[in-house]
């Protein structure tokens, strides 16, 4: 496979919602670099500079033709990365610029287009599964 990086700056939407026992899940959504291919099932590591200069996997959530890269994110405690990249988005207005890097994608895809019909994938967790 081949691995593709991007540095994506002004493209990012942050829902968030809060689920029963105080769990809070965000989506992040990026515009997809032309060149950033996959397939279901592949993950791609994150990097935000204004939050730590470390990567950090997530599975990738949208749908391989979708102009847009969709991370679906649950956001932990302070101190934490997740909690970290929530609270630079939050201060951050609509038309602020900010900086996400991508690498990927890894792993294989979870099935060959055409093989089976119809598939159900069941995953569960956060990051990659």
């Amino acid at each position: 496979a081949v691995h593709q990086s991007a540095i994506l700056d002004g493209s990012k939407v942050f829902h968030c919602h809060e689920e029963p026992g105080n769990i809070t899940y965000g989506l992040l959504k990026l515009k997809r670099p032309a060149l950033f291919l996959f397939k279901p099932g592949q993950y791609a590591f994150l990097r935000a500079p204004e939050v730590d200069q470390f990567w950090h996997p997530f599975s990738i959530a949208s749908d391989p033709n979708s102009n847009d890269l969709e991370f679906y994110i649950e956001i932990y405690g302070q101190g934490t990365w997740t909690r970290g990249l929530w609270d630079v988005l939050v201060k951050k207005g609509p038309d602020e610029s900010f900086t996400m890097e991508i690498v990927g994608q890894y792993g294989v895809g979870l099935v060959n287009k055409g093989e089976y019909s119809p598939v159900v994938a069941v995953g569960s967790g956060t990051g990659i599964v």
